[in-house]
């Protein structure tokens, strides 16, 4: 492969986190980290899943909860 031909990622489009408590994660990356939810949605798929988004301005992340 030549070094035109490479990938050279600029950025992460979001990080994605597996909890097992979703409560606990939300008021941990609302209240303490500040992050606003963006979103909270039964996940597509995956039975019992919960997916929930954290926005800021530059930053996204993802977690899900699996009740088994």
């Amino acid at each position: 492969m030549s070094q035109t031909s490479m990938l050279r990622p600029n950025g992460i489009n979001h990080l994605a986190l597996s909890t097992a408590n979703m409560k606990t994660t939300l008021t941990f990356f609302n209240e303490v980290l500040g992050m606003p939810l963006a979103a909270l949605y039964w996940m597509h798929g995956a039975e019992q899943a919960i997916h929930g988004f954290f926005g800021a301005e530059q930053i996204v992340l993802s977690g899900v909860c699996i009740h088994a």
